[in-house]
């Protein structure tokens, strides 16, 4: 991977967060952490993969368009496409 196309993937869905001690700390938002689960699905229990992405799905705060670009910059646009037929419809 090129350290254009690396800097973008590390990017991709980078946020902060402010911690219980008011530390603002990098982090990755919901949608991006919804596609590492999916790229590293082989690397998890079934019942870890199935709550992330049920809970994801449920969840009503979920921004869509978001998520499909991320899935796509990430490589798993068909999964995650698969995922939302499943649930949403």
């Amino acid at each position: 991977r090129s350290s254009a196309a690396s800097d973008v993937y590390k990017r991709q869905g980078l946020t902060s967060a402010t911690t219980t001690f008011g530390n603002t700390v990098p982090t990755y938002d919901r949608e991006r952490t919804l596609c590492d689960v999916i790229r590293q699905r082989g690397a998890m229990d079934v019942q870890t993969y199935q709550t992330a992405i049920r809970e994801y799905m449920l969840h009503g705060h979920k921004n869509l368009p978001h998520l499909i670009r991320c899935s796509r910059a990430l490589k798993v646009e068909d999964d995650v496409r698969r995922y939302l037929e499943v649930f949403l419809l």
